[in-house]
């Protein structure tokens, strides 16, 4: 019987992830002169508290707080595998205001699910 060891991939893909995201979220708000955000951001990740998408995205939330000045809220919405939340996001304002944190079920499989 062999195992593999995915942890240590696990991991450093997560983080890498979110160093991705604070990066895509950082770089046009600096070509916009600093004016956004003005007021706080929400973060909807599609995965109930305690679980690795929400340990990622409350790093993430919290590191651009710092960088940013303005508060980024997480907001959890879990059920129906990420769906409930993808309808949130995707109902929302575009006025950038609302940030959704996927993964491969909400942004690959759900779509043909549903």
């Amino acid at each position: 019987m062999s195992t593999t060891k995915v942890q240590g991939v696990t991991m450093a893909r997560t983080f890498f992830g979110c160093f991705l995201l604070t990066c895509a979220l950082c770089w046009p708000a600096a070509a916009w002169g600093g004016g956004y955000p003005e007021r706080p951001v929400r973060l909807i990740i599609p995965f109930p508290p305690g679980g690795a998408s929400d340990f990622g995205g409350r790093l993430v939330a919290a590191g651009l707080t710092d960088l940013l000045g303005q508060q980024f809220v997480v907001d959890n919405r879990g059920g129906a595998s990420g769906l409930i939340a993808t309808e949130i996001a995707v109902r929302s304002q575009p006025d950038g205001y609302t940030l959704f944190l996927g993964n491969v079920n909400t942004m690959a499989i759900n779509p043909y699910i549903q």
